[in-house]
C-alpha cells in the first residue's frame, strides 16, 4: 500500500473513531436522563397507589414506554460497543430479562388470572375497569415483543458483525500474499531488462569479433 494510501485510511479510522466516540456520549447522556426520568416516574406511581387507580394505571404506563425506551438505548450502546458474539447475546438476554422484571414489578403490578393487571396494593373494590387494565396488558405485551424482537435483531447483528470480522482477518492474510505478488511482478520487467541488455552486450561483443577476423 502506498504512503498516501495508508495515510488516507488513517484518516478514514481516526474519524471514524471519534464519530463513535462522540455518538456513545451522546446515547449516555441520553440514557441518563431516561433513567432519571423513569425513576421519578416510578416514585410518582408508589406516592399514587392510594390515590384512584386511573392515575396509577396512566403513570404504569408512562413507566412500561420509558423502560422500552431505556432498554432500546441500552441495547445500542451495547451493540456499538460489543467485540464477541456470545457475550454481546448474553448481554442481550440479562437486558431484555431484566427489564420484563421491571414491566412486571414497576407500580407492584402483578398478573392474575381473573382480574388482569391490577395494583396489588389497593382493595378488589377498587381494580381498575376491563378497558383500562386491557389497555395496561396490551401496552405490555407490546412492550414484551418489541424487546423480544430487539433481542432477535441485536443477536443478528453479533452474527453479521463477527462474519465481517472473519473476513476481514482473511482479507488482511490475503494482503501479503498480493503485495508479494505484485513485487515479483515489478521484479520481472526488471529481469527480463536485464536479460535483454545482456543479450544485446553479447550480439555486440560477437559482431566485434567477426569485424576482427575479416
Amino acid at each position: 500500500m502506498l504512503p498516501a494510501a495508508r495515510a488516507a485510511t488513517a484518516a478514514k479510522t481516526a474519524l471514524q473513531q471519534q464519530q463513535q466516540k462522540l455518538l456513545l456520549q451522546q446515547q449516555q447522556q441520553q440514557l441518563t436522563f431516561i433513567e432519571a426520568a423513569a425513576a421519578a416516574a416510578a416514585a410518582n406511581l408508589h406516592r399514587g397507589s392510594s390515590s384512584s387507580s386511573s392515575s396509577s394505571n396512566y403513570l404504569s404506563m408512562d413507566v412500561a414506554i420509558l423502560l422500552q425506551r431505556l432498554l432500546l438505548l441500552r441495547c445500542c450502546m451495547l451493540r456499538d460497543r460489543m467485540k464477541a458474539t456470545a457475550a454481546a447475546a448474553a448481554a442481550a438476554a440479562a437486558a431484555a430479562a431484566a427489564a420484563f422484571t421491571c414491566l412486571e414489578n414497576v407500580g407492584c403490578l402483578h398478573k392474575t388470572p381473573l382480574e388482569g393487571w391490577r395494583d396489588s396494593s389497593s382493595s378488589s373494590s377498587s381494580i381498575s375497569s376491563s378497558s383500562s387494565s386491557r389497555k395496561t396488558a396490551e401496552r405490555i405485551a407490546q412492550t414484551r415483543e418489541g424487546l423480544r424482537k430487539l433481542s432477535t435483531n441485536l443477536q443478528q447483528h453479533c452474527q453479521q458483525q463477527q462474519q465481517n470480522q472473519v473476513k476481514q482477518q482473511h482479507h488482511q492474510q490475503q494482503q501479503p500474499q498480493h503485495q508479494q505478488q505484485q513485487q515479483q511482478q515489478q521484479q520481472q520487467p526488471q529481469h527480463q531488462q536485464h536479460h535483454q541488455q545482456q543479450q544485446q552486450q553479447q550480439q555486440q561483443q560477437q559482431q566485434q569479433q567477426q569485424l576482427t577476423q575479416q
